[in-house]
């Protein structure tokens, strides 16, 4: 679980991201991070406006430390999701984000493990997932 104080950084690194996506200014840096924001995670971004879906990009796999996903699927869920065209500049005080971070793998061999509801499932057969 992620502390409020974690949640609401990662909140305004998604924003800050957004935003330099959109003006296409350099990110800037970020401070130090917690342990929780520097452990190896999946996440997604999503992007809305009102109810309407703006742009959604996560990585499932655990590639970069949390702050460094969030910040990398930020910036292209508001220009290279291709289901929409790049956000624009107008459109930025409107953005709802939200973010969901998708905690390690854990192979089950029993379905009961499952909670509907609040475990995620990747079924994968070969190479493909």
């Amino acid at each position: 679980m992620l502390s409020i104080d974690a949640k609401m950084l990662l909140l305004r690194i998604a924003r800050c991201s957004v935003e330099s996506a959109v003006l296409r200014r350099h990110m800037p840096s970020m401070a130090a991070f917690g342990p929780s924001l520097t452990q190896r995670c999946g996440a997604f971004v999503t992007l809305r406006i009102g109810d309407e879906l703006r742009g959604c990009i996560g990585y499932i796999d655990a590639v970069k430390p949390l702050a460094e996903t969030v910040q990398d699927v930020a910036a292209k869920a508001a220009s290279e999701d291709r289901r929409f065209p790049s956000v624009k500049e107008d459109e930025l005080s409107l953005i709802r984000i939200e973010i969901s971070v998708i905690s390690p793998m854990t192979r089950i061999d029993d379905i009961s493990r499952i909670d509907v509801g609040t475990h995620g499932v990747m079924v994968g057969v070969g190479r493909n997932r």
